[in-house]
């Protein structure tokens, strides 16, 4: 049966009834795309901080450490003069006591006594330099800064005699022994020995490896 005007209508359909509201229906919880999102927590790996150890890398490249060069050079030109110096002061001291013995009492004047005297006191003096000279040169391969003072104090009192030597009676060997003590002095004093005598008294720490990042 067709309607003219199409659906019939009933009394009371479309209108609400009284009393009674129509239901409301919840909205979706979810968002359209575009606006903000949901505020449940986004699943994913653990934040840092949450428990879990962070992973160690280390921090740069390491530092290098000083290479000692000025040092081992001060030391081995020490060790040279010492050896020369030992040998000097024990000639010194048998020249003076040969040539002693070799006059009697009544030929040996009491100038010559003197004299020998005083060589056999300067060989002992070179000699006694010789050997601290030596130490010192040994102490300063060890890193210690009891070498690095005794050469500089060592080397500075015979670059005082070189000096007085020379006002005399310059000559070539002098000459040649007061620029190599001006080069110890230098390469004993200069501020990369006394870092390479510290870093051998607080070598670096190890260097931490990798540690694998905690999975969940």
């Amino acid at each position: 049966m067709s309607y003219p005007y199409g659906q019939p209508e009933y009394p009371g359909q479309g209108q609400p009834v009284p009393g009674y509201e129509q239901p409301g229906y919840p909205q979706p919880a979810y968002q359209q795309p575009g606006y903000a999102q949901p505020g449940y927590p986004q699943p994913g790996y653990p934040q840092p901080g949450s428990g879990y150890p962070q992973p160690n890398y280390p921090g740069g490249y390491p530092t290098q450490p000083p290479s000692g060069a000025t040092a081992i050079t001060a030391a081995v030109l020490s060790i040279i003069f010492a050896v020369l110096a030992g040998f000097g002061g024990l000639a010194m001291i048998i020249f003076a006591a040969s040539f002693r013995s070799s006059y009697s009492s009544d030929d040996y004047s009491s100038s010559l006594d003197d004299a020998t005297t005083v060589i056999i006191g300067l060989g002992v003096f070179v000699l006694v330099m010789g050997i601290l000279w030596f130490v010192g040169a040994l102490l300063l391969l060890a890193r210690k800064t009891a070498g690095r003072v005794m050469l500089i104090v060592l080397t500075s009192i015979g670059l005082i005699g070189s000096v007085v030597g020379m006002v005399k009676n310059p000559t070539g060997p002098d000459v040649i022994g007061l620029g190599v003590g001006l080069l110890i002095l230098v390469l004993a004093a200069v501020p990369p020995t006394g870092r390479w005598i510290a870093a051998g008294k607080n070598p670096p720490p190890a260097q931490q490896g990798y540690m694998p990042y905690p999975y969940a």
